[in-house]
């Protein structure tokens, strides 16, 4: 890696642009009542400069984020704005009743996602065959129950089937279809990510209290490849991923009670209908191989079908 890309800079980079911002915006959003979430654009772009070791372009999110065209999404899910489960007033994070009506049954959002402004062909074209890379940034909490934020960043390449046909779809049957059109949303952690197969280039565990960073991981040059949880797919798409030789096959080698549980009490040779609790209790990852067997959910990819699934 380059003199930029090292642990000191990134402890010192997330020190000034999110520890002590974070916390100047949580005094200040106890006097003012306004949201204290840190906006990231830029705060992750010099980030994911420290973390590849590429410096920026310097075009203000004008061209490219980094000097080797790279581009940088963020968002964050550790400081959302939640909602009260009883009157449906605004909570902000640090309170833990309604200011409305007082309940403490808060509605904790965590749905921040990227956005991913596609706006003409030519826009589309650039994501889809200029950037070289795609680096993923989020910050959230691992459990509602810690204080500890993390900081994770992961790689996606443009070269990639699904993320070429995610984003395609999204302009020719989004966007041009439409007259008030949203951008295009991937959230993180959902199908539509996990299929895009990004790969982990870093992990920090930011303990704002004490002002320490740990890097739990950090490989640019060979990233992890993350498992796709099986609660991601439908049940329709995981009866057509495994067949039934399979299931029975991963039944079997279970201990004898959970067995049971499984095969029918008439003929112990069958399974039982499954529903999706049981794929993801018998197979809690899609096994990689069979990644590529699954293909975009069916509210998507209406006319490219042919051209982008396998």
């Amino acid at each position: 890696m380059s003199d930029l890309a090292t642990e000191e800079n990134i402890k010192e980079c997330l020190h000034d642009l999110y520890i002590e911002p974070r916390r100047s915006l949580f005094e200040w959003s106890e006097i003012t009542g306004q949201t204290p979430q840190v906006r990231l654009a830029y705060p992750g772009e010099h980030l994911a400069s420290i973390i590849t070791g590429v410096e920026g372009a310097g075009t203000a999110a004008r061209g490219d984020d980094l000097s080797d065209g790279t581009e940088v999404k963020s968002c964050s899910r550790a400081d959302q704005l939640s909602e009260c489960n009883n009157c449906g007033g605004k909570v902000l994070v640090w309170q833990e009743e309604c200011s409305e009506c007082g309940s403490e049954d808060i509605n904790i959002k965590t749905d921040s996602h990227w956005i991913i402004s596609i706006t003409s062909r030519k826009e589309l074209n650039l994501y889809l065959d200029r950037v070289p890379r795609v680096i993923l940034m989020m910050f959230d909490r691992e459990s509602h129950d810690t204080d500890e934020i993390r900081l994770r960043a992961w790689t996606v390449d443009p070269n990639q089937w699904y993320y070429r046909a995610f984003l395609t779809d999204y302009f020719e049957n989004n966007y041009q279809v439409k007259s008030n059109p949203a951008p295009c949303n991937l959230h993180p952690e959902k199908y539509d990510f996990y299929m895009m197969e990004p790969h982990l280039i870093f992990h920090a565990d930011i303990d704002i209290e004490d002002d320490e960073v740990y890097i739990e991981y950090w490989d640019v040059d060979d990233p992890k490849k993350e498992p796709m949880p099986t609660n991601t797919a439908n049940l329709d798409q995981l009866e057509d991923l495994f067949s039934e030789e399979e299931l029975h096959d991963r039944v079997m080698d279970l201990p004898q009670e959970k067995r049971m549980e499984y095969l029918n009490s008439r003929d112990r040779s069958k399974l039982v209908k499954l529903q999706k609790k049981d794929y993801v209790e018998l197979f809690p990852h899609i096994p990689e191989e069979k990644r590529g067997d699954l293909k975009m959910k069916d509210k998507t990819l209406k006319t490219m079908k042919k051209e982008y699934q396998r």
